[in-house]
């Protein structure tokens, strides 16, 4: 058998092997993106200087991030067994809402930075008062009919 060969049935099969995680990867890489570009207009909104230095750090967070749950599959697959508490993969989850989470916090500061000290709070109770407002007109045309 060719080395190439080889090669490819190797590659092929850990495809194939962490293709039930590819989603949760795709999660990671998307809220890694959003914090980039979250940081990239703070950073010219603020007139801050953007190196190359802290944009290469976003390859490296992806790697280690998506590594990260590379390792934790295989652990909760086979040692794990699959399953804990009735769920699939748990421990597999819970590191990338962990990881999600984290990305959220830095997005809320980004957000912060550029709305003068308005995050995730601010725009979430406006969303509120917007839902209750509709509720309430809602509400009213139904008792008109």
């Amino acid at each position: 058998m060719k080395t190439s060969t080889a090669i490819g049935y190797f590659l092929t099969s850990i495809i194939v092997f962490l293709t039930p995680i590819a989603p949760l990867m795709v999660v990671i890489a998307l809220a890694i993106l959003i914090d980039t570009f979250l940081g990239l207009y703070k950073a010219f909104k603020t007139k801050n200087k953007i190196t190359s230095h802290k944009l290469s750090r976003v390859a490296f967070k992806i790697l280690f991030y998506e590594l990260l749950i590379i390792i934790l599959y295989p652990i909760d697959v086979y040692i794990m067994g699959g399953s804990i508490y009735g769920i699939e993969h748990l421990l597999t989850k819970a590191g990338v809402v962990l990881l999600v989470f984290i990305e959220a916090l830095s997005v809320d500061e980004n957000i912060r930075a550029i709305n003068k000290n308005r995050g995730f709070e601010f725009y979430f109770n406006k969303l509120l008062s917007v839902i209750k407002k509709g509720k309430a007109t809602f509400t009213d045309i139904k008792k008109k009919l």
